[in-house]
């Protein structure tokens, strides 16, 4: 380091800068998944609690949600009870395809990687992304649930679905940082919870109105 007369005043080892680089990305690891960047698995059990606690709640909040909507639709899946199996796939593949974009756009928003006036083309990277992977997983999906139900219409509802729901996932992991980042709200704190509500709430929305649309060809 030098003074304002370029006159050499001390010197940073290379070992504290890694080490800083290190904890800010534990510290953002962590946020990530609804514990405080200082927690650790050694510390105070009650500093635990109230860390963890409030990200647990407004997770219970995202599942009753699902529940209430999955409840709009007890008539489709009372005609047909093989509906319910495949929610949780609808729901939990785009779970993990939202997570991996919005663990990239937090992780590269920090590093100052993309910049928020980036939005409009990172939505359509990701969301060419999605359909690519998307139309694969369809076809093996699709598949899979015709030889095992011997039905073509159940396949293509359920593959549409997920198809929908992973772009649905792939918007909603560029937008919710960015979205959270301009209302001054830490994206690696509250990125993840809502990223969920989204990807839970309107596949399962998607996937039952489709089966509700065609119930009478599965019927």
């Amino acid at each position: 380091m030098v003074d304002h007369d370029d006159v050499l005043v001390g010197a940073v080892a290379i070992e504290d800068i890694i080490q800083v680089a290190e904890d800010e990305a534990t510290e953002d690891m962590l946020k990530m998944v609804g514990t405080a960047g200082d927690e650790r698995l050694t510390g105070p059990i009650t500093k635990s609690i109230r860390n963890r606690f409030p990200w647990l709640l407004a997770n219970l909040a995202t599942v009753l949600m699902a529940g209430v909507i999955v409840s709009f639709f007890d008539g489709t899946i009372e005609s047909l009870a093989i509906i319910a199996a495949f929610i949780p796939v609808v729901s939990g593949q785009a779970g993990i395809a939202g997570t991996q974009t919005v663990t990239l756009m937090v992780r590269s928003i920090a590093t100052g990687d993309v910049h928020t006036n980036q939005s409009g083309s990172l939505i359509l990277r990701e969301g060419i992304l999605a359909v690519a992977q998307g139309i694969a997983l369809a076809l093996i999906l699709g598949g899979v649930i015709w030889m095992w139900q011997s039905s073509l219409v159940l396949g293509l509802i359920v593959s549409g679905a997920l198809l929908a729901n992973l772009v649905v996932a792939a918007v909603a992991g560029v937008v919710v940082p960015v979205g959270t980042r301009a209302l001054k709200v830490d994206p690696a704190t509250s990125s993840a919870v809502i990223l969920t509500t989204l990807t839970d709430s309107i596949g399962i929305l998607i996937y039952l109105s489709l089966a509700t649309l065609f119930l009478s060809r599965l019927t």
